[in-house]
C-alpha cells in the first residue's frame, strides 16, 4: 500500500493573505479618500500665511461678524485660478449672499436655485447642489467661473484695456452671462449696475476698512 506524502496545510498562509490585502487596500485607498474630501473642504494649494483681506471692523457690517470668515479660502482660490484681485471675490460674496453659505435664490433661467456664498447654480454649471453649501467648494467654483470671464475678456479686449474695465466686464458676465460685456474694451450693453454695486458698495469700503491696497 502506497501512502501519499501529506502536503503542508495552506490555511495559515491563506488566513494571512486576506488581512494583508486589506491593509494594502487601505494604504492605497485612504489617501485618495482623504484627498477627495480635502479638495471639497480643504485647500488645494498651500494655505496663505497672512490674511491680507481682513477688515479691521468685521462686526460693523449688516451680516454680523462673518466678514473675514472665508478670507483664506478666497485667497487660496484666487491664487489657484491666478485672479487679479482677491478682494473682488470677497466683495462679490458680500453682495451675493452676505457671507451666508446656505443662501438660496431662485434662478428662472436655470430652473433651480443659485446656492451658497457666491450663488452658483448647480444645474447650469453641472455641479453638486449639496456641496455648493460648503464654503471651499462654492468659492473655488465661483472664483473659477469669474476668472474664466476675466481671462476671456483679457483675450478679447486686450492687455491695453484697464484692469477696472476688465473686472467690471467679468462681473457683468458673472451676473448676466456672455451678453454682459461687449466686443470692445469698456463696452457694457446691459449697463454696469451689478459691477457698480460690487465695487462701490463693498470692494472700496473693504479696502478702506483694511490695510489692503486696491488694485484698480
Amino acid at each position: 500500500m502506497i501512502v501519499s506524502e501529506r502536503k503542508p496545510s495552506n490555511s495559515f498562509s491563506n488566513n494571512l493573505i486576506v488581512p494583508l490585502l486589506l491593509i494594502i487596500a487601505l494604504v492605497v485607498c485612504l489617501p485618495l479618500v482623504f484627498q477627495q474630501e480635502f479638495m471639497v473642504e480643504g485647500y488645494s494649494t498651500p494655505t496663505p500665511n497672512t490674511d491680507i483681506l481682513a477688515v479691521n471692523n468685521p462686526c460693523n457690517w449688516w451680516w454680523g461678524c462673518k466678514t473675514n470668515k472665508y478670507d483664506f479660502i478666497i485667497l487660496n482660490a484666487s491664487s489657484r485660478w491666478e485672479l487679479p484681485d482677491p478682494m473682488v471675490i470677497k466683495a462679490m460674496i458680500a453682495l451675493e449672499s452676505g457671507f451666508n453659505k446656505t443662501a438660496r435664490a431662485w434662478n428662472n433661467w436655470c430652473g433651480s436655485y443659485d446656492e451658497g456664498l457666491m450663488q452658483v447654480n448647480p444645474t447650469c454649471n453641472g455641479l453638486n447642489a449639496t456641496l455648493l453649501f460648503k464654503a471651499t467648494y462654492n468659492i473655488n467654483h465661483g472664483s473659477y467661473f469669474w476668472g474664466e470671464n476675466y481671462f476671456t475678456l483679457l483675450n478679447k479686449w486686450g492687455k491695453g484695456c484697464s484692469l477696472k474695465y476688465l473686472v467690471m466686464g467679468a462681473l457683468e458676465m458673472y451676473n448676466l452671462g456672455s451678453g454682459g460685456a461687449g466686443s470692445t474694451c469698456g463696452s457694457f450693453p446691459k449697463g454696469t449696475q451689478y459691477a457698480d454695486a460690487v465695487i462701490n458698495d463693498y470692494y472700496f469700503p473693504f479696502c478702506n476698512d483694511s490695510n489692503y491696497k486696491g488694485r484698480f
